[in-house]
């Protein structure tokens, strides 16, 4: 074997090291054996992707006050700290939906986008409905 074919076969190994270690990196590592997909050991005990209904952002609207509302419990469920990939942001985002229709799913993602900045003084439907007045 020349020297050049060994140099294009060491860079041809380490493309395809690269390539496997990101791939195992991005998956969150390497498989687990022996253990059921979706579970995981969490203090002893085999812990599922559900959420508890603690967890869970509980909306229940009143219907004339609804936008004011969905702002409102979205600033608080980012702001206690919850993950936008979390049940609360979910639930919460289809209840709105459902209860104001694309205003309220607007106005869900408006209050946890805020909630998650964190400035209380963003608290209040106030906020938001004149920040709705300044964008329109």
């Amino acid at each position: 074997m020349s020297k050049i074919e060994a140099i294009f076969g060491g860079i041809l190994l380490l493309a395809v090291v690269a390539a496997i270690s990101f791939t195992l990196l991005d998956k969150g590592g390497l498989p687990s054996f022996g253990k059921k997909p979706g579970t995981a050991i969490v203090n002893g005990r085999a812990a599922t992707g559900l959420t508890p209904a603690s967890q869970q952002a509980n909306v229940t609207l009143d219907p004339d006050n609804a936008i004011c509302g969905c702002y409102e419990r979205a600033f608080e469920q980012a702001h206690a700290g919850n993950r936008l990939d979390s049940v609360a942001y979910k639930s919460g985002y289809s209840a709105c939906r459902k209860a104001a229709g694309p205003a309220g799913g607007e106005a869900w993602t408006y209050g946890w986008s805020k909630g998650e900045e964190g400035k209380l003084t963003q608290r209040s439907c106030r906020f938001y409905l004149n920040a709705l007045k300044v964008r329109n």
